[in-house]
């Protein structure tokens, strides 16, 4: 049986696979009238996300000295949760590094196909999903620290 660590922890990597196969399998890929804007628009939005995440990554390696801090240190998660963020942030440039390939396989009047297209759609599904489980938990955390219980952190 699935357990909910397991999904939280496998679900941006088969989110990404489900997409990429999907992208694949009905043989979509890029136009030309738009794939340079929605590649530099990905690059955009995918180094803004990185800068995000180093700024909630920043913010959250002191907590550990406060009350949710030592509760998810004592329960074992506070790996997991170092390494979403860092999952999450090696996907963005992983995004950036995938549309910086693709503007060179860029086919005039063609656009994007074939392998490069559904690369590109998996690796921004994989980022899509790892930005939510990452907010998710922060939002949990902050809900967390917010909690009466807690107010000695």
């Amino acid at each position: 049986m699935l357990t909910h660590l397991q999904a939280e922890r496998f679900a941006p990597a088969l989110f990404a696979g489900v997409c990429a196969f999907g992208w694949w399998r009905l043989g979509l890929g890029i136009p030309d009238q738009f794939a340079k804007e929605l590649l530099g628009a990905l690059i955009s939005s995918a180094a803004i996300c990185a800068g995000f995440l180093t700024t909630a990554m920043a913010i959250l390696l002191p907590m550990g000295d406060t009350a949710v801090g030592r509760r998810l240190k004592r329960r074992g998660k506070l790996p997991y949760l170092y390494g979403y963020l860092r999952a999450a942030i090696y996907s963005c440039l992983f995004v950036v590094a995938v549309c910086l390939a693709a503007f060179f396989q860029l086919k005039p009047e063609v656009g994007i196909t074939g392998a490069v297209a559904w690369i590109v759609a998996g690796a921004c599904a994989y980022c899509a999903a790892a930005m939510v489980r990452v907010v998710e938990i922060i939002i949990k955390i902050m809900i967390g620290m917010a909690d009466a219980s807690d107010a000695d952190g």
